[in-house]
């Protein structure tokens, strides 16, 4: 056993059992959260106009800050854009995490000094009560890649801006760096393919224990990997014991990657963890509600706008989904405990057939 392993035991230990006793005071925990942010944010912009110096519980919490979409939102972060301090928190944020989905195209997120430890911290926790659970260190020791975008950051009225997987790279702790993959400089590359080949170029002979990313990432960098060696990846990297994912479910490429990899790895996973039903309260935009997806192929209920179900058969849900009507909050709110005291069945194997990657594609062959 190696420095950082040894060490790393009772740290672990140390964490995990200060998240167990927190279990048994999450109640207060929260409230007392929401105290405090009340507190603070009631001397913002935002805090002003929804009178938080009125608010003292949750329910009136509730009342003051109805939910919202991103595009109601926009023009305090415009105003943030614009150079603004103590909008939607005190002073300026310390970054913007920049995400486009299905909805309002570019979204610019603001974290603040005060949320940038829950990006970090949670991720670290989760590794930490893994080692503490499964007495598994030993991958402390070896390599790890962390597949993420460009730590290459623009500047937005002087707030660095990027993704928010690239923002977290830069606050990867001092003593992980020396065993971090790629490196910097290939993790700046913006073209995914040639980004790649120069991460399969750095890591192909190294002692691989860790791997992290999401899902379709991990797949691609493993068939590259493949490609290039003619091993599956257990025969590459025979150390390689643990798997970190999350973005989206991994359920759809969950056999394709065990297969790839040729041997069961623990695998550690974040995504719709802790939800017994998905709520989707956008009003605007166009495409495919990807999240909707996501969240049946997890077997949650869903609920959602009656305008906001393209790209969603159905056929193969309908039990599933319960539909509010375009823009009535009180309808949505109905159906909000609907959907929560209704039983939950799982998502038929047809929903997965259908929207799986080799039949969309089949499909798009058609059309064209």
């Amino acid at each position: 056993m190696k420095i950082k392993s040894l060490v790393a035991k009772p740290f672990a230990s140390y964490i995990y059992a200060r998240i167990r006793k927190g279990m048994h005071t999450a109640l207060q925990d929260q409230d007392n959260i929401l105290k405090e942010l009340i507190k603070v944010g009631k001397s913002t912009e935002f805090g002003k106009e929804h009178g938080l110096d009125k608010v003292n519980s949750y329910a009136e919490f509730r009342e003051a800050i109805p939910i919202r979409d991103y595009e109601t939102l926009k023009p305090y972060i415009e105003k943030i854009k614009e150079g603004k301090h103590n909008i939607l928190w005190k002073g300026k944020p310390i970054y913007f995490a920049k995400t486009s989905g299905t909805t309002s195209g570019v979204k610019y997120i603001p974290i603040s000094k005060d949320s940038i430890p829950n990006h970090i911290n949670s991720a670290r926790n989760a590794l930490l009560c893994y080692m503490a659970e499964t007495g598994n260190t030993a991958f402390a020791d070896g390599k790890l890649i962390f597949l993420s975008g460009s730590p290459e950051l623009e500047r937005i009225a002087g707030i660095p801006t990027g993704r928010l997987s690239g923002i977290v790279n830069h606050h990867i702790p001092n003593y992980l760096r020396s065993n971090q993959l790629p490196s910097y400089e290939t993790n700046c590359i913006e073209d995914w393919e040639t980004k790649l080949d120069r991460i399969v170029d750095e890591t192909i002979g190294e002692n691989m224990t860790l791997i992290s990313g999401i899902p379709p990432w991990v797949q691609m960098y493993f068939d590259r990997l493949t490609q290039r060696s003619g091993k599956k990846i257990k025969d590459l990297f025979p150390n390689f014991s643990v798997l970190v994912h999350g973005g989206v479910n991994f359920e759809p490429y969950k056999s394709k990657l065990f297969e790839s990899i040729g041997k069961k790895v623990d695998d550690i996973e974040t995504y719709f963890s802790a939800a017994d039903i998905f709520i989707n309260p956008v009003m605007t935009g166009g495409g495919v509600q990807t999240k909707n997806l996501d969240a049946l192929s997890y077997d949650l209920n869903i609920v959602c706008f009656d305008n906001m179900l393209s790209g969603l058969d159905l056929s193969f849900c309908r039990d599933k989904v319960f539909i509010a009507k375009a823009g009535d909050w009180y309808d949505f709110a109905y159906k909000m405990k609907l959907a929560i005291e209704s039983p939950s069945p799982p998502t038929p194997f047809d929903f997965f057939y259908h929207y799986s990657f080799d039949n969309q594609v089949a499909i798009l062959a058609k059309l064209l």
